[in-house]
């Protein structure tokens, strides 16, 4: 999924290979992170209950990402983006 991402950004948008990196790294780091915050909450959460909240915001910042053109952005987007894709992968059975 890394090398779909990389290549997107370098070939799709013109971004440099280092910042295509940079804004990958911030998408996984931001899944660990997600998956770790759900490893302390999960036996308080209703994993069915919080899909009907976590896939609609996916679906928000991805569509967010879709717009944002330059560098300076997409890292925090796709941080956010990887924190609530780990956190609800993390819950789903």
């Amino acid at each position: 999924m890394g090398g779909a991402f990389l290549s997107t950004f370098v070939d799709g948008m013109g971004l440099s290979r280092a910042d295509a990196g940079f804004i990958t790294s911030a998408n996984k780091y931001g899944a660990a992170f997600g998956a770790l915050i759900a490893a302390f909450i999960v036996k308080r959460i209703q994993w069915r209950k919080s899909v009907y909240i976590l896939f609609p915001i996916l679906i928000i910042v991805d569509l967010i990402s879709f717009f944002a053109t330059g560098p300076s952005m997409l890292p925090g987007i796709r941080t956010f983006h990887g924190v609530v894709g780990g956190f609800q992968s993390y819950l789903e059975p």
